[in-house]
């Protein structure tokens, strides 16, 4: 599930990095789950769904390291501690 926002920056974004070799894995993986995604009104999104500016609590099952992140766009990393971008290979579905 997806709010409308979120798909229309996340096809854009990933469309424009599917000629980067860089990002280009991540960016078809992003496509593909976008186009299986249920779209949702904004308002209508669930709080427990992980959008674009989520704060993410993530707990390593093996080493029980915990940490929090923050999904961003690309470009959107530079200065911010945790942050991780949609387009790395964490970051995409």
């Amino acid at each position: 599930m997806i709010s409308e926002t979120d798909r229309e920056r996340l096809v854009a974004v990933a469309t424009a990095a599917l000629t980067d070799r860089g990002r280009a894995a991540a960016a078809s993986n992003l496509l593909r789950e976008l186009d299986r995604a249920t779209i949702v009104p904004a308002a209508q999104l669930p709080a427990n769904v992980v959008a674009v500016h989520s704060r993410v609590h993530l707990r390593d099952n093996i080493t029980g390291e915990e940490s929090w992140i923050t999904l961003v766009l690309p470009g959107e990393t530079k200065g911010g501690t945790n942050a991780l971008s949609v387009l790395t290979l964490s970051g995409a579905p």
